[in-house]
């Protein structure tokens, strides 16, 4: 080997050994640089379709009567694309008499449209109709379902007898797979305006429905003091956007107020002599629907037209429902006497 080489051959060595160590740290840096990011990225927001739709006492016709009105309703869900739907009278006096018919609409659902739908069905035992919800399983997954009971709704007066819901809300709570975050969704069937001459207050059952709505509004109130999840209250309220136990459920209105300072009118609305209370609890979606989906509306008894159906969000999430894109499927009609509705939005 020459002197020169030998010089040289040290220098040569390093400045390989230099490039490679140089080359490692870049790939260090980089590959720390993108494992950082995916932890501290936030989650992406992931698109929910939150659907609701009553059933028209479905199961209680014969079976392949069912079977025909399931491939309707099914239309309906694909239309909407939902993601989760709020089911109500769903007939079955007993969870497995509920569960055959939930199985009829759950099938056509899966086989027509290739759905990956499974069902979260708590019976109430205060009716024969059920309010089980439907949901995608591979994107969510059911942690809990309760049934709001109570022994005694808060009264209008002390005179007034004892009374409980007529139909006990279900909570479900699930776990979204995608974006890891949980959500809570009561389904509420509330007291329809049938038989109101049967009503002592001569307000076609408002007065009971505003019971459970005060009663229901407590329950939201305790859960969101101690959590900070999304809480959907969905389903057939039977009222007007505008009437006294929608002011009650959202929190705009106390039941207490009725005892001194509101009075109903004829149109079951809040006539008061003090203000609306400054915080919500909840939040209607029909506070964000343009006029011309409002005036489609989700019912229509005796050719009015009327919006009995309802979604509604804690107020701290009150954003889902500003973003969120609200319509209603009335097609196929003959699949229910209530339209389909839902909110699709990202939270």
């Amino acid at each position: 080997m020459s002197r020169k080489k030998e010089l040289l051959e040290p220098f040569i060595i390093n400045r390989l050994f230099s490039k490679n160590k140089l080359t490692l740290l870049s790939q260090l840096f980089i590959a720390l640089s993108i494992s950082c990011y995916l932890l501290l990225k936030p989650l992406q927001a992931e698109q929910l379709t939150l659907c609701s739709q009553n059933l028209k006492l479905f199961g209680s016709e014969k079976h392949f009567k069912s079977a025909a009105r399931a491939k309707k309703i099914a239309a309906r869900i694909s239309s909407a694309n939902c993601d989760i739907v709020a089911l109500q009278e769903l007939m079955g006096e007993n969870e497995n008499n509920g569960e055959k018919n939930l199985d009829i609409l759950l099938d056509t659902l899966n086989r027509e449209y290739r759905g990956v739908f499974t069902s979260g069905l708590l019976a109430t035992k205060t009716s024969n109709m059920q309010t089980p919800i439907i949901y995608d399983q591979k994107r969510f997954k059911l942690l809990k379902k309760d049934k709001i009971t109570t022994e005694e709704l808060p009264k209008l007066s002390k005179r007034e007898r004892p009374r409980k819901f007529q139909r006990e809300p279900i909570l479900y709570r699930l776990l979204d797979l995608k974006s890891r975050g949980t959500f809570v969704v009561i389904n509420f069937h509330s007291k329809a305006k049938v038989f109101a001459g049967r009503d002592p207050s001569g307000t076609s059952w408002e007065t009971y429905r505003m019971q459970m709505a005060e009663q229901l509004r407590q329950v939201v109130e305790a859960i969101t003091a101690n959590s900070s999840e999304p809480i959907f209250v969905v389903g057939d309220l039977n009222a007007d956007p505008l009437s006294s136990s929608i002011d009650i459920l959202t929190g705009k209105r106390k039941l207490r107020d009725f005892e001194l300072n509101c009075v109903l009118s004829k149109s079951l609305k809040s006539w008061c002599s003090i203000p609306e209370e400054k915080h919500q609890t909840l939040i209607a979606v029909t506070e964000f629907v343009d006029k011309k989906t409002l005036e489609k509306g989700t019912y229509v008894y005796k050719g009015k037209t009327s919006w009995i159906d309802q979604i509604f969000v804690n107020y701290e999430h009150s954003n889902i429902l500003k973003i969120a894109d609200t319509g209603v499927v009335w097609e196929p009609k003959d699949a229910s006497d209530h339209a389909l509705i839902y909110i699709k939005t990202n939270f």
